[in-house]
């Protein structure tokens, strides 16, 4: 387990724990020098904040001397902190008793907490999209799966989701298509540039949908559909640096822009689960999509409002086929130009 997956494991359990013991107000990530500032309820008033304290973890991954050292800057860093609560492992007694020993002067008051029941608490599955951890080695299908898998058959309590900005096309992707699905999602806290969401599944007894339901199937196209434009924007990006790209409905999915920050062209990406044909007149039938016909105005509304916004009659249109994962048209279509999109079978 490298130090990252390490630290964020046991601030997981540590916030999980937190979260039912105080329910807190608010949790912000990753402070300077930190892990965690906890915004507990005021003791007058539940409704209001209270006076916030900050979290460490010793995990396997740092040394006693590298506690001290955390410790020493943040008190210096943020002198207003009147608390820090060190959480450790019971088989850490001894080396948080050398910490608690040798702390220099220090503004905020250190407390000790142990995590003597880790299996008493709620389990949670992490995903971290950050730099450094392999989740980002994987694509928006491939992490849902792993989710609903670990909430349904693994037997976690709860998923904890945690992504950086960098990641964040992604993580919002996973957390639009949970939605989709029989479960609660909770925002965690915020930190300096990434942000953590809680995953479980509703409380309520809710029928198990059947995986052909239309709920189901919509989701499923939904991620396949959401991985498919990531992975068009990035394909896009090596040759097109200036481009500001979106998932959210009502806006571009791609707009790009040149030197001078003037927008150049407007992208619509869109994914159809077509099959192949073999003649040009192939019409559809029940139970067989062979082809679909679109027209800017109608199918890309965003896309198109945004190029009149700047001036262009114009938007760029790439379509991928779900089916094979192929691109099968990539073109300038005008507002009211109709096409029909297919996928022929090559022939030698």
């Amino acid at each position: 387990m490298s130090t990252e997956n390490a630290i964020s494991d046991i601030l997981s359990t540590v916030l999980t724990h937190i979260q039912i013991d105080e329910a807190v107000k608010r949790i912000y990530l990753n402070p300077q020098f930190l892990d965690a500032l906890i915004h507990p309820p005021h003791p007058d008033d539940k409704k209001r904040v209270g006076e916030p304290y900050a979290v460490v973890c010793f995990d396997l991954g740092r040394s006693k001397e590298l506690i001290l050292k955390i410790l020493a800057k943040a008190s210096s860093r943020h002198p207003k902190l009147k608390k820090i609560v060190l959480w450790a492992l019971p088989s850490q007694r001894n080396e948080v008793d050398w910490i608690m020993s040798n702390l220099l002067v220090i503004h905020a008051e250190v407390t000790v907490c142990y995590l003597n029941s880790l299996q008493l608490l709620p389990q949670m599955f992490t995903v971290i999209l950050m730099d450094g951890f392999k989740d980002t080695e994987k694509d928006v299908p491939q992490i849902l799966s792993e989710i609903e898998s670990a909430l349904d058959k693994l037997g976690y309590d709860e998923v904890g989701l945690q992504f950086s900005d960098k990641y964040s096309g992604m993580g919002y992707d996973i957390i639009k298509a949970l939605r989709f699905g029989n479960y609660e999602i909770e925002l965690l806290g915020r930190g300096t540039g990434n942000v953590a969401y809680r995953i479980c599944k509703q409380k309520q007894a809710i029928p198990q949908q059947k995986s052909a339901s239309p709920a189901n199937k919509e989701r499923i196209a939904l991620a396949r559909g959401l991985s498919i434009q990531n992975q068009v924007t990035q394909q896009y990006r090596k040759t097109n640096p200036r481009i500001v790209t979106s998932t959210q409905r009502g806006q571009p999915d791609i707009t790009v822009y040149d030197s001078n920050r003037k927008v150049i062209k407007v992208v619509a990406i869109k994914s159809y689960s077509l099959e192949v044909t073999t003649g040009s007149g192939c019409r559809n039938k029940k139970g067989h999509k062979y082809a679909v016909s679109f027209t800017a105005r109608r199918d890309a509304k965003a896309e198109c409002k945004a190029a009149k916004k700047y001036g262009l009659n114009k938007i760029r249109l790439i379509v991928v086929n779900l089916r094979t994962g192929k691109k099968i048209f990539d073109g300038l279509v005008g507002f009211d130009d109709k096409i029909t999109l297919r996928e022929r079978q090559e022939t030698v």
